[in-house]
């Protein structure tokens, strides 16, 4: 349960019950704007989306051949 979670990891449950609301309300959010302030890196953001992208359209027509 939560005090052997509690006793492996101290700082982390601290953190968590320290900053819960705010940690909690990031999961209230719509799924879109999660994915902008999961990061704050513009060219991590960037990437995915690309690869998301790429994954979406499939391969190319060279990578076929």
């Amino acid at each position: 349960g939560w005090c052997s979670v509690q006793a492996r990891t101290p700082r982390t449950v601290a953190t968590l019950e320290r900053n819960f609301e705010q940690t909690s309300a990031y999961y209230v959010l719509e799924e879109v704007a999660r994915e902008l302030i999961r990061t704050t890196s513009l060219l991590g953001r960037t990437n995915r989306e690309l690869q998301r992208k790429v994954r979406q359209v499939g391969p190319s027509p060279l990578e076929l051949s």
